[in-house]
This record gives structure tokens, C-alpha cells and sequence, in this order.
């Protein structure tokens, strides 16, 4: 989705609930500002040209947008710096919220865009909960993956490798 080790700002959570298959489910909301949201950004979300124009220049026209976006769940890592190596949270079926709000900030030089991106997921763990409820109003460093890409590559290194008949001084004709 995005380029490994995203900042981004965690600006809310919410613990809730919601009701699903007829059982209740306590899962977690967070909100992520993104500032500066960059073109690449904008072309990982399919929203390029609400935003941008043809020379990749932000509209003149816009101030905010909200943006319809669609992404399959994520597996999402926390860091606390980009250069960390042991990541303290690492969450799987992470759903991106479908909308996505961009404000164009005009009295910065240069002008920057800024998007407040939605996750929602499963309670994790005890330890996980306690970071992230910990780390509201911090940067963390984001990676995304997406959760079929995992299956995809699970599959193939599943694979039992190809075998060949030996070749050169050992080989013998049948």
C-alpha cells in the first residue's frame, strides 16, 4: 500500500464493539494523520486525479476531499523508529476504512496535502493494546502488507522444489 516505514501521526483511538455473523466483537479504531500525503501515496490509493493534477501538482480548486478508497485488509507493523529491527506490534486483517479525507493546507510553503487514513481490527493482544493506546499524539512508522499477497507467497514456498536427474559424469542412459 504504502512505502515501508510510513510516518504517520496516531491522532485517535477508539475501543468499541460491532456485531458480526450474530457475535460481538470488540475491535479497535485508530486514526492516522499522514502529513505531507504524497503523490505516490495518492497513486497507492487509486486517487491520483482527485488530488493532482497531470504535472503532479496539488488542484488549485480543492481545499478538502473526502475520497473513496478501496484496499484488501492489511497486515500492519508498528514501529518506533524507521531503523528498528524487532517490531514491537505486528497485526494481521487490519481493514482500511473505505473513505479518506485529504486537506490541501494553502498557507504552508510549499502547499501540502494532509490525509487522516481509518484502520480498524481485532483486539490484540494485552501488551499490543497498551502501545498503541500509549502512543496516541506520537509518530510511528507504518508498513503495510497486503494479507493475499502472505497467502500467495505461503503457497509457493510450500512447494516442493524441482528435482533433476543428474547430469555429466554420473548420468546413465536407459
Amino acid at each position: 500500500m504504502f512505502a515501508p516505514d510510513t510516518p504517520m501521526t496516531l491522532t485517535d483511538v477508539t475501543f468499541t464493539t460491532e456485531v458480526e455473523d450474530e457475535e460481538t466483537r470488540r475491535v479497535v479504531v485508530c486514526k492516522f494523520a499522514i502529513a505531507p500525503f504524497t503523490l505516490a501515496m495518492a497513486d497507492d490509493l487509486n486517487i491520483r486525479t482527485v488530488l493532482f493534477d497531470t504535472s503532479g501538482l496539488l488542484k488549485e480548486a480543492i481545499e478538502t476531499v473526502v475520497a473513496n478508497i478501496s484496499v484488501p485488509d492489511q497486515r500492519l507493523t508498528f514501529a518506533m523508529s524507521p531503523d528498528q529491527g524487532d517490531r514491537r506490534v505486528v497485526l494481521p486483517n487490519v481493514e482500511v476504512v473505505e473513505k479518506l479525507k485529504a486537506k490541501i493546507k494553502r498557507d504552508r510553503d510549499p502547499v501540502v496535502c494532509e490525509a487522516v487514513l481509518k484502520l480498524r481490527f481485532l483486539y490484540p493482544t494485552a501488551d499490543q493494546l497498551l502501545y498503541i493506546a500509549n502512543g496516541v499524539n506520537e509518530t510511528h512508522y507504518l508498513t503495510f502488507e497486503p494479507e493475499q499477497l502472505d497467502l500467495l507467497t505461503s503457497a509457493e514456498d510450500d512447494q516442493e522444489p524441482i528435482r533433476r536427474r543428474p547430469t555429466g559424469h554420473g548420468a546413465t542412459a536407459h
